[in-house]
């Protein structure tokens, strides 16, 4: 099972495609000009990643979202069971390392936590199928 995810804000995209998330595409918005969003396109076109400018009209869907004028479209997150996590993590790293959650059910925290494992080189988490925070771009 494969979830999409969407990070809002020209900040929040820069640090992702620093920490090397895979991005597919970014939206900009074609009126912005702040020296934010000069310094993302800069480090897009650095790394090759699709872009396009855009009316403000197709950001109307994220009024709620604090988006700056940019929004980026991430790969989607690979969810397995934990057999074939533990099998290819075997197979990459003779001693892997796993991050088991239970109970938590904030993004913010289980983003947080996330991002921790990426910086750790962690293998891999596992999180129950019930009483987790949901995979959405809030997470990211």
């Amino acid at each position: 099972m494969e979830k999409k995810l969407e990070i809002y804000g020209a900040r929040s995209i820069i640090e992702a495609i620093n920490a090397n998330q895979n991005i597919d595409k970014v939206l900009l918005l074609k009126s912005s000009k702040s020296s934010l969003t000069k310094s993302l396109v800069n480090l897009i076109i650095k790394k090759n990643i699709s872009h396009s400018f855009v009316p403000i009209q197709r950001f109307e869907r994220l009024k709620n979202k604090n988006h700056q004028g940019a929004l980026a479209f991430l790969s989607p997150i690979k969810l397995v069971n934990i057999e074939e996590l533990i099998d290819n993590s075997l197979k990459k790293n003779g001693n892997p390392t796993f991050i088991l959650l239970d109970g938590i059910t904030d993004v913010r925290n289980f983003g947080a936590i996330i991002r921790t494992a990426v910086a750790a080189n962690i293998d891999g988490i596992i999180i129950s199928q019930s009483n987790s925070a949901p995979i959405n771009s809030d997470v990211a």
